[in-house]
This record gives C-alpha cells, structure tokens and sequence, in this order.
C-alpha cells in the first residue's frame, strides 16, 4: 500500500509489483497517457520532459519503441511537491499512483504505466535520481520533439544525451538495451543488491542523493 501525504489529504493507493520482461507496450494508449500527462504536467508549470527509451524511440523512430514496457518522463525535485499535491487531480484522469521508490514514481492508467523519474540538484554538481547520474548540460533547458500535431519537451542537447546514455550506437534499434546512465555507486548496487540489506540499500540511496 502507498500513502502521501499531501496538502489535500493522505492519498492512498495499491502498489504494483514490477516484473521486467512480463508486458510489452500498448503503443497507442501509452501514447495517449504521455499526452495527457505532458498537457497536465505544463498547466501546473513543471519542469519536465520525456527520457531514456521514450525520447529514443520519439527522437530516433517518430514512435514509442515496440518491444519497450512502459514511458518515461522526468521532473526535478524543485516541482515534487506540486506533483504530490497534484495526486487526486491525476486520479481524477484515470492515473493512481503504483509505485514509489525514492526518485522514482509509476503511475498506471488504462493498464499502460509511466514511470516519473525525479531528478535532484547535487551540490557536487549535476542531477542525481536513485543511482542514476546525469550532467548539468541536459536540464540547462528543454528540447522538443515534434510528433504528429504534438509537440513533446525532452532534455537538452539530445543526441549527446542519447550517446551518453545508449552509446554512439544509439541510431541501431537493439531489443531490450537499457539506458546506462549509472555512477559507481549505482553500478556496484545492481550487481549486489539482491545481497544487501535492507538499511544498507537506504543508506546508499542517501549517498546518491548527496
């Protein structure tokens, strides 16, 4: 069970479990949730945009990669509270909140989810969410991709992005290759998680997050 407080209640929904591998995307209705999502998300003045195999397969395909499980978008931590707050709105569109993991968020709507990925300002410089590290260069503002009638705002400077994230082979469709985008940290957590304690997992994620 997930419960948020918010400033309009203490919302409370099911929690998911994620099962990688178990579904392949619906193309259309998960499309459909990323323009609903991107139209709410600008009327509430977020920061935000499309990542990892969304803008790769937008950026490089014109569409949603086939073989892909879900959407992907980001927002920084300076915008969390207005999402949280926004909980009840998002419900009120068919999106309840399924997962909750640190900077990670998944909201599920029609059977197709999205995962909402928070990124944080690091002292040190850079963005930070869970493990993963991204430069200051890819938030200095929005790019844009232009779908259709739709126009979607992503990170900055994409193909370096795309590069940094998939490799400089980016431009070559590759079934289930995930973005690597990890620091050190993150790296050696995914290898050893499954052997890790639990309090020693949460204090890695407070190292991350530095």
């Amino acid at each position: 069970m997930i419960k948020v407080k918010t400033d309009f209640g203490v919302y409370i929904s099911q929690e998911m479990s994620f099962i990688p591998g178990s579904k392949k995307i619906n193309q259309q209705q998960s499309f459909q949730n990323l323009i609903m999502l991107c139209t709410f998300f600008e009327s509430k003045g977020l920061f935000f945009g499309v990542i990892y195999g969304t803008l790769l397969g937008l950026y490089r395909d014109g569409a949603l990669i086939p073989w892909d499980e879900d959407t992907d978008m980001f927002i920084l931590e300076k915008d969390k509270k207005i999402l949280m707050n926004s909980l009840f709105d998002l419900r009120a569109l068919g999106f309840e909140l399924v997962r909750k993991d640190g900077g990670l968020l998944s909201f599920s709507r029609m059977d197709e989810y999205t995962d909402i990925y928070i990124f944080s300002k690091k002292r040190t410089g850079g963005y930070s969410c869970n493990f993963m590290f991204l430069q200051d260069l890819y938030f200095d503002g929005n790019a844009f991709l232009y779908i259709g009638d739709y126009t979607i705002p992503t990170v900055n400077h994409i193909e370096s992005f795309l590069t940094n994230a998939y490799g400089p082979d980016w431009m070559v469709p590759i079934k289930n290759r995930p973005a690597n985008v990890n620091n050190f940290i993150g790296s050696a957590y995914f290898f050893l998680s499954p052997l890790l304690p639990k309090f020693i997992i949460k204090i890695l994620k407070l190292i991350v997050r530095g």
